[in-house]
């Protein structure tokens, strides 16, 4: 693409396509990167790794420091070189994983899923009229049988006589 050009967003949900050049990337979208917070496990501060409890087991005020400053800074940079080797060619893996899954889901599964519910109504009806006809008036007239029947129950020896 020319330095002029813009990429261009299609939105394949939408019957319309946008044709209006991208230019820059919104600001929310750099600085909020896990807005539904599905990640808050992976924050880990020093902190949250190291703790000295007490004083006689604290180390030197500068190693302290210049620990919390090795751990982040090796965290930080290590990450950042980890994603910028791992992150892309993963996106397109995953990419391609959910868009398959999402067309094996929609083509596959779910009319699968549709087409038994379908078979199984005709096999419900059966049982059903099968359970209303043998069952049912067993049941009914296991009911009307323990109906009247009345349980009382006093704490101590007095027994009421009905």
């Amino acid at each position: 693409m020319s330095s002029g050009q813009g990429e261009v967003r299609v939105n394949m949900a939408s019957e319309e396509v946008d044709l209006r050049p991208v230019t820059r990337v919104e600001k929310q979208e750099i600085s909020d990167r896990d807005p539904t917070r599905m990640n808050q496990h992976v924050k880990v501060t020093f902190e949250e790794v190291y703790a000295e409890p007490h004083e006689t087991v604290h180390s030197f005020d500068s190693v302290w420091l210049t620990s919390n400053k090795v751990f982040t800074f090796t965290k930080t940079w290590c990450y950042r070189l980890t994603t910028a080797v791992c992150a892309v060619p993963l996106s397109v893996f995953w990419g391609i994983h959910f868009a398959c899954l999402a067309c094996v889901t929609i083509w596959c599964c779910q009319p699968c899923v549709k087409a038994y519910q379908i078979e199984l109504s005709c096999i419900r009806g059966f049982f059903q009229s099968l359970l209303d006809a043998l069952y049912r008036p067993c049941f009914q007239t296991m009911g009307y049988l323990f109906y009247n029947i009345r349980v009382n129950l006093q704490k101590g020896g007095n027994q009421a006589k009905d």
